[in-house]
C-alpha cells in the first residue's frame, strides 16, 4: 500500500512541473552523501557563510534553500546556488517570446536584500531581478524575458545574496510564463483580500430604468463570517429594508438570494456587513430623459441618441484650432482640465457642439470632502450649468490610490452623483503602479479596485514605450503589457464595468523638459496601433491619448495618431453595430477578435512572428508586437500631409481669444513645496493712495484658492494652467489692503501666483512680500520657485472673464 501511494506522489509531481525545466525546483531531492545539500544544484561558498536546505520554512514540500550570509562587503565568490548546463531544458522553449524565471523568497529576522538571474555567455545575455525579501512572508518575484534565437549551449539559473542577512528561496521555476505551480498557504490579509459582497444584477453603469429594479436579486460574495447584515438604504442616509443571513459559507464564493421592496425613482445604497467585510454597492433608479450618458450592457457609451466608442485626448491644447484638428483626426471626447463656472460652461458648449466633440471635466471629484449640503449645492449648481449642454459627459478623478486617498470620500462623493447628477459619468482613472500580489497597502489590487466600485467607468492610465520602460509594475516590460493592465481594469469590477485606458502620446524627453530622441522617440503609428488594440481586444470600450504629443497638431507625427483614430473610428463602429466574438484557438501570445465583414489580431509577442489561417482560409502572418485588421469593405478615410492652421470663430468672445504675460512669482510655503493633500494659507498687504475705478485680480493656483480682499469672499481660483480674472474693485479702500488665499493642494506640486491691478497699473503680485502658513497662525516669507516653468509651462496665460460666482 505504501509503494502505491509513493508512486502516485511521483506521477502527480512529473504533471505539477511539467512545464518547469529546472531539475529539483521544491528542493525536496536530497543527495545521497550530504542530506542538507538539494540534488542538481550546486553552490559558491564566502568565508563565514553557510549554504544548506532549511526544514523548518518552505512553499512546497518541507525543505527550501537557505542562505546565510554574514558578509556586509561584497565578497568573491558571493554566496550563491546555481544549476548549470540548462540548454538541453531550454530547447523546448526557444524561440519564445516571454519565458518566466520565478521564485518565491523569504528573509528571517531582518530583511534580506537579494538577486537572481538567467545567464549564457554564448548567448550573451544576463537577465537580472534584484529584490528586498520581508521576514514575515513569502513573496513571489518574477523576471519575464524572450529567449530568442540564440547560442544557449552555456547556460545558468542562480540565486545570491547581495550583503548580510538570512535568505530562504522555495519553489523555483523557469518556463513558460505564468505557470509556477507553486503558492504558499495564503496569510490572513491576503485572504482578506479576496472578501467582498456584490449585486449580481448590477446594470453596467448602475442605472436602472424607472420600475425596472428586479425584485429578486443575488449577492455574489465571499466572506471572511458565517453571518451577513445587509441594509438598503436611500443614499441620504434613510434605511428602507434590513436582512440578516445565518450559516453562510466562511471563504468560498456563496451567492445569496434577495428580495427588494418596489423601488420609486431615486439613488440607494446596498451596505453589505460581515466580520471584518464592510461593502457597498450604489444604483440610481430613474430614466435620463434624453440628456447627458450612460453604456450599454456591453460596456459602450451612450450619448445625444448614439452608442460610440470614445477615442479621446485628456490633455487637450489650448487653441481652439485644435478642437478642429482633432475632430478631423477621429477624436470625439476631451477631457477638460479648464474649471467649472458658467462663462466656461458657455463656451465649452458652444465650441464642443461646432466640432461634434464630447467633453468631460478633469474635476479630481472626491479628492476632498465637504458637507453633505455642501456637496448637494455644488452639484446641483454644475448640474443647472451643464443642463442645456448634450455634449457633457461626465466627471474624472485620476489616480486616488496613488495618493492614499480615504475610499470613503469617493463612496461618499459617488453616491451624491448619483443622487443629484444621474445623467453623467464618474470616471476613476488609476495609475499603473500595481500588480496582482503588490505589497504596497496603497496600491494593492483590493485597494484599487474598491476605487474602481465608486465609479461608472475606470481604467488605467500606462505609457510603457519603448519597451522595459519602469511605466508598468507588471512583470511584462514589452507593450504588451497595456492588454494586461486592461484584463486586471476588468477583472478589478468582475468586468462589470467598462474600462478607458490612457495611453502614451508622448517621448519621455518631452515629459521631462526635453524633446524626443532615438532613445526616447514618440511612439510611431505602429505602436499607436498596437497599444490601441491591444486594449480593445482586451475588453476596453474607449481609448483616450495622454501627453504632449496631443498638443502638436500641426506635425506629420500628429497625422500618424490621425490615422490610427480613423481606423479605429471604423473598425469600433462595425463592432458597435454588428457584433463581434472573440477568437478562439489562436497561436500563443496573439489576440483576435471578429464581426460580420472585419477581422482583428494584435500578435503580443515581442520577437516571434505568427503565422495562423482566417476564418477565409488564408494565411496570415504577424510581425513581433503588430496589428493586422482584415476586412471585406476597405476602411478608407483621407488626411493632409499635415494640418495647417485655421481661424476658429465663435458667436462672442468668452474671454479665450488672448494672451497676457503674467509677470507674478510663482510663490508657496518653504516648507510644502509638494506633497500629500493639505490646506494652507497665504496673505500679502499693498497699499493705494486713492481708490481706483477699475480693479482686477488675477491669479493661477495648484490646486484651488478660495479668495478674500479686506476679509470679504470674492471667488473661487481652480486651475493653474490659466489665469482667472476677478473684478475687486468693490472690494478695495484708499490705504492698505489685505489680499489673502486659502489654498488646498490636492498632491504633488503647489503654487501661488497673483497680480493685483489698479487702474492698469500693478498694485501687488506675489514674490518676497507674500507670506504663507501652514496653520493660518504662525507666518513665514514665501519660496520662489526659481524656473516655475518646469513645473507649470511659461508665465503666460490665457484670460477667463471675471464670471467666476462665489460658491460658499
Amino acid at each position: 500500500m505504501l509503494k502505491r501511494v509513493v508512486v502516485v506522489l511521483i506521477v502527480i509531481s512529473a504533471v505539477i512541473h511539467a512545464q518547469n525545466i529546472l531539475k529539483n525546483p521544491s528542493f525536496e531531492l536530497v543527495q545521497e552523501k550530504d542530506t542538507n545539500l538539494p540534488e542538481s544544484w550546486s553552490k559558491l561558498v564566502p568565508p563565514g557563510a553557510v549554504l544548506e536546505l532549511d526544514k523548518t520554512l518552505s512553499v512546497d514540500g518541507g525543505n527550501s534553500l537557505k542562505i546565510v550570509n554574514p558578509n556586509k562587503e561584497k565578497v568573491n565568490p558571493p554566496a550563491m546556488w546555481i544549476q548549470s548546463n540548462l540548454e538541453e531544458q531550454l530547447k523546448p522553449l526557444i524561440p519564445s517570446d516571454k519565458v518566466e524565471f520565478s521564485a518565491y523568497f523569504r528573509a528571517t529576522g531582518e530583511p534580506c536584500k537579494g538577486t537572481f538571474f538567467f545567464e549564457s555567455s554564448t548567448a550573451k545575455k544576463c537577465l537580472v531581478k534584484s529584490f528586498t525579501a520581508a521576514p514575515d512572508r513569502w513573496e513571489k518575484i518574477d523576471l519575464i524575458f524572450p529567449l530568442e534565437e540564440l547560442d544557449y549551449s552555456k547556460a545558468h539559473a542562480a540565486f545570491r545574496v547581495e550583503g548580510a542577512g538570512t535568505l530562504l528561496i522555495d519553489g523555483a521555476y523557469l518556463g513558460p510564463v505564468g505557470q509556477n505551480p507553486f503558492k504558499p498557504e495564503p496569510t490572513e490579509a491576503e485572504l482578506a483580500a479576496q472578501d467582498h459582497c456584490r449585486l449580481v444584477e448590477m446594470p453596467r453603469n448602475a442605472r436602472f430604468a424607472s420600475g425596472k429594479v428586479p425584485q429578486a436579486i443575488t449577492l455574489s460574495a465571499i466572506l471572511p463570517n458565517s453571518e451577513l447584515e445587509i441594509v438598503l438604504s436611500e443614499v441620504s442616509g434613510k434605511v428602507i429594508r434590513e436582512w440578516k443571513k445565518t450559516n453562510l459559507p466562511v471563504r468560498k464564493s456563496t451567492l445569496v438570494p434577495l428580495r427588494l421592496p418596489l423601488l420609486p425613482d431615486g439613488a440607494y445604497e446596498l451596505k453589505f456587513t460581515s466580520g471584518t467585510l464592510t461593502d457597498f454597492d450604489w444604483f440610481r433608479v430613474g430614466d435620463l430623459c434624453g440628456r447627458g450618458a450612460d453604456f450599454d450592457q456591453r460596456g459602450y457609451l451612450r450619448n445625444q441618441g448614439k452608442t460610440i466608442f470614445p477615442i479621446g485626448v485628456c490633455t487637450p491644447s489650448e487653441e481652439m484650432d485644435a478642437l478642429r484638428v482633432y475632430s478631423q483626426s477621429g477624436i470625439n471626447l476631451i477631457a477638460s482640465q479648464l474649471p467649472l463656472f458658467p462663462a466656461m460652461a458657455d463656451y465649452m458648449h458652444e465650441i464642443m457642439g461646432k466640432f461634434g466633440l464630447r467633453w468631460i471635466s478633469w474635476n479630481s471629484w472626491g479628492f476632498s470632502r465637504r458637507s453633505e449640503s455642501e456637496t448637494v449645492d455644488l452639484l446641483l449648481q454644475s448640474r443647472e450649468m451643464l443642463r442645456k449642454d448634450p455634449g457633457f459627459i461626465g466627471f474624472l478623478s485620476d489616480e486616488p490610490a496613488v495618493w492614499a486617498l480615504p475610499v470613503d470620500n469617493f463612496r461618499f462623493y459617488y453616491k451624491q452623483m448619483l443622487r443629484c447628477m444621474p445623467e453623467y459619468l464618474a470616471w476613476i482613472n488609476h495609475a499603473p503602479r500595481i500588480s496582482r500580489v503588490s505589497t504596497e497597502p496603497s496600491q494593492a489590487f483590493s485597494v484599487v479596485s474598491r476605487f474602481s466600485r465608486t465609479s461608472d467607468v475606470s481604467g488605467f492610465d500606462i505609457y510603457p514605450f519603448p519597451d522595459g520602460h519602469t511605466h508598468n509594475s507588471l512583470p511584462n516590460k514589452t507593450i504588451s503589457c497595456i492588454g494586461d493592465y486592461t484584463d486586471m481594469c476588468r477583472d478589478m469590477t468582475w468586468g462589470t464595468k467598462p474600462v478607458w485606458m490612457i495611453l502614451q502620446a508622448f517621448s519621455w524627453n518631452e515629459e521631462r523638459g526635453g524633446k524626443p530622441d532615438a532613445t526616447f522617440p514618440r511612439p510611431a503609428e505602429k505602436n499607436l496601433r498596437f497599444m490601441a488594440w491591444n486594449a480593445i481586444t482586451h475588453g476596453a470600450t474607449g481609448i483616450i491619448w495622454y501627453g504632449r504629443g496631443c498638443k502638436d497638431i500641426y506635425s506629420e507625427w500628429w497625422c500618424e495618431v490621425a490615422k490610427v483614430n480613423l481606423e479605429m473610428r471604423d473598425i469600433t463602429r462595425r463592432m458597435i453595430d454588428s457584433g463581434f466574438t472573440d477568437v478562439e484557438s489562436l497561436p500563443d501570445g496573439v489576440r483576435g477578435i471578429a464581426g460580420n465583414d472585419f477581422e482583428v489580431y494584435v500578435n503580443e509577442n515581442s520577437v516571434t512572428s505568427v503565422t495562423f489561417s482566417l476564418r477565409s482560409g488564408k494565411e496570415l502572418t504577424i510581425e513581433p508586437l503588430d496589428v493586422a485588421i482584415v476586412t471585406d469593405v476597405p476602411v478608407e478615410f483621407s488626411l493632409p500631409p499635415v494640418f495647417t492652421p485655421a481661424e476658429v470663430v465663435l458667436s462672442k468672445d468668452y474671454g479665450l481669444g488672448s494672451k497676457v504675460n503674467f509677470n507674478a512669482k510663482w510663490t508657496t510655503h518653504p516648507e510644502y513645496k509638494s506633497g500629500d493633500m493639505r490646506t494652507f494659507f497665504a496673505k500679502q498687504t499693498f497699499t493705494l493712495e486713492k481708490l481706483p475705478k477699475e480693479a482686477a485680480l488675477r491669479v493661477t493656483v495648484d490646486d484651488v484658492g478660495k479668495l478674500y480682499i479686506n476679509r470679504q469672499f470674492v471667488g473661487t481660483a481652480r486651475q493653474y494652467r490659466i489665469v482667472t480674472q476677478f473684478d475687486i474693485a468693490k472690494y478695495l479702500k484708499s490705504g492698505e489692503n489685505l489680499f489673502e488665499c486659502e489654498i488646498l493642494n490636492l498632491a504633488a506640486p503647489t503654487a501661488l501666483a497673483f497680480e493685483i491691478i489698479a487702474e492698469g497699473t500693478v498694485a501687488a503680485s506675489s514674490g518676497t512680500e507674500t507670506l504663507f502658513s501652514l496653520d493660518g497662525e504662525k507666518w513665514t516669507g514665501a519660496y520662489i520657485y526659481p524656473k516655475p516653468e518646469g513645473i507649470w509651462g511659461k508665465l503666460q496665460a490665457t484670460f477667463i472673464d471675471h464670471s467666476v460666482p462665489a460658491e460658499e
